[in-house]
């Protein structure tokens, strides 16, 4: 049974913002919002906590730049087949988040990150922190899982049938033989329609199919690992989004099985589509205004021209009146 410390350590979130008085404000809002959370002093500090446990990290992207980030991306990369640790960085003010940074790209390379843009409403923050927590909370699910598998074989199939994600096993080359009975409930196709690579073509998108063939196939031969966002249609006839990860079981060095689990990451998704179309709508009003204003500059431009024009032509007319009068002046 889980310890009330681990419990803790999982629903934190750890804040590193060195700068100002960000770090405070941070961990006012999420309280205000009944998330607990811990600061940072540096790099080195978050990575003993990430090591501790927990569920998220905050960090502003000032505490990247010019820092020597090598032992954090270390951790990231190294992380369990089960852990994608999520972490939400909040752009420096006025940073695009198609700009990036070395030490940014060197983490997004490896991590799980959601780039916010500041400045960051207080709803916006507190969404981003709570589906990341909702995410690693399903992580610790299967991490969970795995250690009961581990210790007792004979529980396996009770344990996966357990389990919130969509579970599944697949043979050494590839072939699954095993459909968890979330996802026969979810696909609605029974488990045996499914085997060897037929769910491929019968539940998973069309296009996302040959990617995810291609990415798992890789993976059989140990050319890269299993991890891929794809949509699965549910019985219904809907698509939700998932995130895969398989785990490779081996016995002395030897593949003997693929354990696999599918996350519904829809929420995720969908926030960041929701993000990226608040970055476009700005930038079309930022767009709109910039020209609204030239437009105003050069009507502008053009009535103080006029208005020299005329005053040009207004000084003329008198001079040469004044010319006139002194010539009729002087034959009188």
């Amino acid at each position: 049974m889980m310890s009330t410390d681990e419990a803790a350590f999982r629903s934190r979130v750890l804040i590193l913002a060195p700068v100002g008085r960000d770090a405070a404000l941070t961990r006012s809002l999420l309280d205000r919002a009944g998330v607990e959370s811990l600061g940072c002093s540096n790099l080195d500090d978050l990575r003993r906590k990430l090591i501790e446990g927990a569920g998220a990290a905050v960090i502003t992207e000032e505490a990247l730049i010019g820092c020597d980030i090598s032992d954090l991306v270390d951790w990231v990369a190294q992380q369990p087949s089960w852990s994608d640790f999520p972490f939400v960085v909040l752009l420096e003010p006025g940073a695009s988040a198609e700009a990036v940074g070395q030490e940014r790209d060197a983490l997004q390379q490896s991590g799980n990150l959601t780039l916010l843009e500041r400045p960051v409403g207080e709803a916006t923050l507190v969404s981003a922190v709570r589906a990341a927590l909702r995410a690693r909370g399903r992580q610790y699910e299967v991490h969970d899982a795995l250690v009961a598998l581990t210790v007792s074989e004979r529980r396996y199939r009770t344990l996966a049938e357990a389990l919130p994600q969509l579970v599944w096993t697949s043979r050494p080359d590839g072939q699954r033989d095993y459909f968890s009975r979330q996802w026969v409930e979810y696909t609605g196709i029974p488990e045996e329609e499914q085997f060897g690579l037929a769910w491929l073509d019968k539940v998973v998108h069309p296009e996302d199919r040959e990617r995810i063939r291609e990415r798992w196939m890789a993976a059989v031969k140990g050319q890269d690992e299993y991890d891929a966002e794809l949509r699965i249609r549910r019985v219904d006839g809907q698509y939700r989004w998932f995130k895969a990860r398989a785990t490779p079981v081996r016995d002395d060095g030897r593949i003997v099985r693929w354990f696999g689990t599918c996350t519904d990451i829809t929420d995720i998704i969908e926030a960041r589509e929701t993000l990226a179309r608040s970055r476009e709508v700005l930038e079309q009003r930022v767009t709109e205004r910039t020209r609204s204003l030239a437009a105003a500059n050069e009507r502008l431009a053009a009535e103080i021209a006029e208005r020299q024009r005329h005053g040009r032509s207004a000084a003329a007319v008198a001079e040469a009146r004044g010319d006139r009068s002194a010539y009729f002046g002087g034959c009188a």
